[in-house]
């Protein structure tokens, strides 16, 4: 998948994230690449646990990757 910087509201490039649990770690998302137009339409959706709230708050930067980077407005989040 192609995103611009330039045109993109949201761009997530190559972002993966993992939770450690008392079971051990837990990757949610691994090498996430995503753009959401400015004006565009776009739904996260999908089971409890498949990680829509952790791209919700690594948008918000209240989390930081493990490894990419979180775009918003063309002005960097997270790296």
């Amino acid at each position: 998948m192609t995103t611009s910087h330039n045109t993109d509201l949201i761009v997530i490039d190559g972002v993966s994230h993992t939770f450690d649990t008392n079971s051990g770690q837990l990757q949610v998302l691994d090498k996430l690449t995503l753009g959401v137009p400015e004006n565009g339409f776009s739904a996260i959706v999908g089971p409890s646990g498949c990680g829509k709230s952790t791209v919700t708050r690594l948008v918000a930067g209240l989390l930081k990757p493990d490894e990419g980077t979180v775009w918003l407005q063309g002005k960097q989040v997270t790296s």
